[in-house]
C-alpha cells in the first residue's frame, strides 16, 4: 500500500512538473515539500530565471544587431552618395574643359 501511495505521489509530482507548476523536492523520502523560490517583482512565478536571461539576452543581441545594420546602412547611402556627387562633379568639369578646348584651340 505504502509503494502504492509513493507510485501515486511522484506520477502527480511528474504532472505538477509537466503543467509549470512549482518544482516539489523530496522530505524524508515521505510527502514533498514546495522548493523554495525567489521571485522578483515583475516577473512569472513559473519561469526559469535563466530562461528569462536567455530571453532578454536575445532581445539585446537582436537590438544591437538591428541598430548595427541601421548604421551600416546608413553609412553605405552616404558613401553612395559621396560617389555619385563626386561622378557628378567630374563630368560638369570635363565638360567645362572640353567647352573650354574648343572656344580656345592651342595653336602648337
Amino acid at each position: 500500500m505504502e509503494k502504492a501511495a509513493r507510485g501515486t505521489d511522484q506520477q502527480s509530482e511528474q504532472d505538477a512538473l509537466q503543467e509549470g507548476s512549482h518544482p516539489t523536492l523530496p522530505v524524508s523520502g515521505r510527502g514533498t515539500q514546495a522548493a523554495p523560490t525567489t521571485v522578483m517583482p515583475g516577473m512569472n512565478a513559473g519561469t526559469s530565471t535563466k530562461a528569462a536571461v536567455g530571453r532578454s539576452a536575445r532581445r539585446r543581441h537582436i537590438a544591437a544587431m538591428v541598430l548595427f545594420s541601421a548604421v551600416l546602412l546608413s553609412a553605405l547611402v552616404l558613401a553612395c552618395g559621396a560617389v555619385i556627387w563626386m561622378c557628378q562633379k567630374y563630368v560638369v568639369c570635363k565638360r567645362e574643359e572640353r567647352a573650354a578646348e574648343q572656344a580656345h584651340p592651342d595653336t602648337n
